[in-house]
């Protein structure tokens, strides 16, 4: 039985408007797509950024129990979308929700890796959360997540002219990344850790890590360097269809280990 407390610390404005918004966006991206108005990496990566880097933001009211809960509730409803969408995939504005979302390289398993990015995804976040205790580096984690790995996919497909060959999670093919891709997952990581080393950037908020820190500026940038360089090596490292878990895990890792370290 669910208790009275998580009842009572549902922001449900927040919820219903985040849920609108997202499953807003994977209609929009779905027929900016059909209509050749945006690549299949960037139709996914824009549901990508605003799922995750949406939530850590939308759900920023200073109520660290009312966030964690309404986000949780957020989240269940939107999973519960997504399976929708897959199933019914050939109807109406689910099917534009689902091409927004699937990968041609995917087929036949496309719906598959639809809803288990999703699943790794919520898998990985909630681990940070779970083993750690800390709303703070839980978002900061979902931050690199949603940006990091939402830029490192466009980048790729535009401009990635060095590969390398990923085994795929569900089959013994492999699957191609660039390394120019990897590198904007490690610029994009170093950034978000770099202003999460400084709070003063973001007006001394309560969410930055570090906020009774301070760091001079070179160790900043070398923590927020080290960060970046592990963490794309990860991305590259881990077979496709996982590295929405080992990005947010690793992030973690890393960033409450400097955090002991201070």
């Amino acid at each position: 039985m669910i208790p009275t407390w998580f009842w009572t610390n549902i922001d449900v404005v927040r919820v219903i408007t985040f849920v609108a918004v997202v499953t807003g966006i994977w209609v929009f991206a779905g027929g900016l797509k059909i209509h050749g108005r945006l690549r299949t990496g960037d139709a996914r990566k824009l549901n990508h950024a605003t799922a995750l880097a949406g939530g850590v933001l939308w759900f920023a009211s200073g109520n660290a129990l009312c966030d964690r809960v309404s986000c949780h509730v957020a989240v269940v409803i939107l999973f519960g979308l997504l399976l929708a969408v897959c199933h019914f995939r050939e109807w109406g504005p689910f099917h534009y929700a689902f091409i927004g979302y699937a990968r041609e390289s995917d087929r036949p398993h496309d719906s598959f890796h639809v809803w288990f990015s999703w699943l790794v995804s919520i898998v990985g976040i909630e681990l940070v959360d779970l083993s750690f205790g800390s709303l703070e580096l839980t978002r900061c984690a979902a931050l690199i997540l949603g940006l990091a790995d939402a830029i490192a996919e466009p980048i790729g497909s535009r401009f990635g002219k060095h590969r390398y060959q990923v085994r795929d999670v569900l089959t013994a093919t492999t699957r191609q990344r660039s390394w120019e891709g990897s590198l904007s997952v490690a610029l994009t990581t170093a950034a978000i850790v770099f202003v999460a080393l400084s709070p003063a950037l973001l007006g001394g908020v309560s969410w930055p890590l570090l906020t009774a820190v301070s760091l001079p500026l070179s160790s900043r940038l070398a923590w927020a360097t080290v960060a970046g360089l592990l963490v794309s090596l990860v991305e590259a490292w881990t077979p496709h269809g996982l590295d929405n878990l080992t990005i947010p895990l690793s992030a973690a890792v890393l960033v409450r280990g400097m955090w002991a370290c201070l």
